[in-house]
């Protein structure tokens, strides 16, 4: 969700890993877990990107939440292996 309930969507990757670290750091620091789960700070369709699909994935985690009653989907820029999926996101790498 991150810390500063910034948008992910309109980030360049290197602010959207940074933000997104700093976050899961704290979270596992606290509980002793690393978070596998994401929920996109304003979980509108503008939070959802490529670059933040990749960020997310590059950071380990599995599943991401929007506020959408309905499955989201990304079509990957070329070369990148980053796939958007199912009910609100799920990350994993495109075949």
């Amino acid at each position: 969700h991150t810390s500063t309930h910034t948008s992910l969507g309109r980030l360049a990757t290197a602010d959207i890993e940074r933000k997104v670290g700093d976050s899961l750091d704290a979270l596992t620091r606290w509980t002793g877990r690393t978070p596998t789960l994401f929920a996109y700070p304003h979980g509108s369709p503008d939070d959802v990107s490529i670059a933040a699909i990749d960020g997310l994935r590059r950071a380990g985690l599995l599943f991401a939440f929007t506020t959408e009653p309905r499955a989201m989907t990304a079509i990957p820029r070329p070369g990148s292996r980053a796939a958007l999926t199912a009910a609100g996101s799920l990350i994993r790498s495109a075949a």
